[in-house]
């Protein structure tokens, strides 16, 4: 989960429509998408993370976590000098835009028109049509071979091409069936209209499937910069609070509650170099408030260079090399 993305962009790096991304969100998350959205387009398909979590929950996670996160930027600026900074004043950006990104999916996979209900009104539209159609071919005032084969066609094309034939059978015979028929010109209008409801629903369809498609890679895109961004600001913190214990207070888990036993939080890579353990299995139970951050230098301790609350073990940076 710490694998850092060498982020490399083409010449002409064609980014995705932000057309996608709904109106109704508001103008921070809209503009935070916007000043990442090449770095989420620059993520390799060979290099996504999979979504095995669900995303509103994490971003809310992440979301009130910022703040204390932000707090300790000072200190793993200073005492993490090859730790990868931008990234890290990034998050902020990085955790909006899955938002939209999120927000985008969600409603490209909404239905604008409700297809079954217009089929439903449109098959029973056809039938009274043929109907009326038959009544008029047995008194042999349209011929039989226009209903021949009427009222058999299934599925959302066929029915619509089916109404609009049908319905242009009755206005090509308009002064035949005057007065012969129940069916009026409301009857007609509206088989039209259903008809025209079908061929709209079925395009639009085609053209949410195509933007579901690529909502989806994005969504993966963007969950891959902010999963591993927030990866990397959580072994920093891990590293910098060891002795302080509150890792899991500033910057929690997203995994915390998952899996049964033997389960290994998927953040947790811990550096090459000997280290207290702070994983969550041995954590005690969560610590009551952060402890703040400071600047002044206190003795050695263990070992390590105790900087106000922050215990730094000395020679040891888990983002060296």
């Amino acid at each position: 989960m710490n694998k850092k993305i060498d982020i490399q962009y083409p010449e002409n790096l064609d980014l995705p429509r932000a057309a996608h991304i709904p109106a109704s969100l508001g103008a921070p998350r809209r503009e935070a998408y916007e000043r990442v959205r090449a770095d989420i387009a620059a993520v390799h398909e060979g290099d996504l993370e999979t979504i095995n979590v669900d995303v509103d929950a994490v971003v809310a996670v992440v979301s009130a976590a910022l703040p204390q996160i932000q707090a300790v930027r000072e200190a793993i600026a200073r005492e993490l000098p090859r730790f990868d900074i931008g990234r890290f004043d990034k998050l902020g950006d990085y955790t909006l835009a899955m938002h939209v990104v999120n927000n985008a999916l969600h409603e490209s996979e909404a239905p604008a028109h409700d297809m079954p209900a217009i089929y439903a009104r449109a098959v029973e539209m056809r039938d009274t049509l043929v109907d009326a159609m038959r009544i008029l071919a047995r008194f042999k005032i349209v011929d039989r071979a226009v209903v021949e084969n009427a009222g058999t066609a299934q599925g959302y094309r066929a029915v619509g091409a089916e109404l609009e034939g049908l319905v242009g059978v009755f206005r090509a015979h308009v002064a035949e069936v005057v007065g012969k028929t129940p069916v009026t010109k409301e009857h007609l209008a509206r088989a039209e209209a259903l008809a025209n409801e079908l061929f709209t629903g079925i395009d639009e369809r085609a053209r949410l499937a195509n933007a579901s498609a690529t909502i989806t890679l994005e969504r993966r895109q963007a969950y891959t910069l902010f999963v591993r961004a927030y990866a990397d600001a959580r072994r920093a913190i891990r590293y910098l609070r060891a002795e302080a214990g509150d890792a899991e207070v500033i910057a929690p888990s997203l995994y915390a509650g998952r899996g049964g036993r033997g389960a290994v939080d998927p953040e947790v890579v811990e550096p090459e170099a000997a280290q207290p353990s702070t994983s969550p299995e041995a954590a005690s139970g969560p610590v009551a408030s952060a402890v703040p951050v400071s600047a002044s230098v206190a003795p050695k301790v263990d070992g390590g260079a105790k900087r106000g609350s922050i215990f730094v073990p000395v020679g040891e940076d888990p983002f060296t090399g």
